[in-house]
């Protein structure tokens, strides 16, 4: 099965938006998976969008990249496959400002979490030879490795047909 990273535009340095996290509770709860009562209930994240986006050119996209490695996707996208997604990640408000303005998201809690890279010394990561992924597997954040997450070519038939502003290239562990 093939693996992608998502991405919008090659404008960026790998994060469109910039999420700040002083306290580690946006980590903790969307990386780690731990509990968050403010985000459980529907508190929206905050995120700033980078200097060279206006709020009429945020409409040529279907997801973002944050400085937290999380995926953020748009009000159409989140309609679009947000019910296929249902079981394997769920989504949580999302607001982003952009210059004087702002724009509702959606933030990603993976949920579909596997064993898929194992560290092989101080330097080197890999695909474990028993990674489990299935055709059913749209999203998966590695649950030893959770800075990890991918899509699969599955999720990338789903985004197509949908047309959705997406961008896929094939998964690397280096940016």
């Amino acid at each position: 099965m093939k693996i992608y990273s998502m991405f919008s535009t090659t404008q960026s340095e790998h994060s469109l938006l910039d999420i700040k996290d002083p306290d580690g509770a946006i980590l903790d709860f969307f990386l780690l998976g731990m509990g968050n009562k403010g985000l459980e209930n529907g508190r929206a994240l905050q995120a700033n969008a980078q200097a060279f986006f206006q709020e009429e050119s945020m409409a040529d996209y279907d997801y973002f990249e944050p400085s937290i490695s999380l995926p953020i996707f748009s009000v159409l996208a989140s309609a679009c496959i947000g019910e296929a997604l249902t079981a394997q990640m769920s989504l949580h408000p999302c607001k982003t400002r952009v210059g004087a303005g702002s724009i509702e998201m959606f933030a990603g809690r993976i949920l579909n979490r596997k064993p898929i890279f194992e560290r092989v010394d101080d330097y080197k990561i890999q695909i474990r030879k028993d990674a489990d992924i299935r055709r059913e597997d749209l999203i998966v954040r590695d649950a030893n490795l959770p800075q990890f997450f991918f899509v699969t070519e599955s999720f990338k038939i789903l985004c197509e047909q949908r047309r959705l502003k997406i961008k896929f290239k094939p998964f690397s562990l280096m940016k």
